[in-house]
């Protein structure tokens, strides 16, 4: 199996002095572990040394569309986002009604400016509505 010997960035390209294969126990593995060298490969979320790598946090491919997980669609908000940084989780407020439209999003990066989350395939469609009568607020979680 495969772990991080090391801590890796949201969209970090996995390498030898990241990653490294390991020998342990069928009982401790989740189901998606890494069973093939992830070299090459973009993690779509921080890492920690130690971790055993997922098939389902690794992503093909360079730039944004490689920190999207698989399930979500990045979505840019317009606000200007100061208190945001990527690896967030932020929760989106439609700003007209003030509903939560999604949670725990996590932002995968700051393009000038303004943040671009990914949400959830089952939020999608309530963002979307969301902006098309006002605009989406990210509101900051732990």
């Amino acid at each position: 199996m495969w772990v991080t010997i090391a801590p890796v960035d949201a969209g970090e390209t996995l390498h030898s002095e990241l990653v490294a294969s390991r020998e342990l126990p069928l009982i401790t593995l989740p189901d998606d572990a890494a069973r093939t060298s992830p070299e090459g490969r973009r993690s779509t979320v921080e890492l920690a040394a130690g971790e055993i790598l997922r098939v389902g946090r690794l992503a093909d491919g360079t730039g944004l569309a490689a920190l999207v997980p698989p399930g979500h669609g990045a979505v840019s908000l317009r606000e200007p986002a100061d208190h945001l940084a990527a690896g967030n989780l932020v929760d989106l407020h439609a700003l007209l009604t003030g509903a939560v439209v999604a949670t725990n999003t996590r932002v995968l990066e700051i393009v000038e400016g303004a943040p671009v989350v990914a949400v959830s395939d089952a939020d999608l469609d309530a963002v979307m509505r969301a902006f098309t009568t006002g605009d989406v607020v990210a509101v900051l979680v732990g």
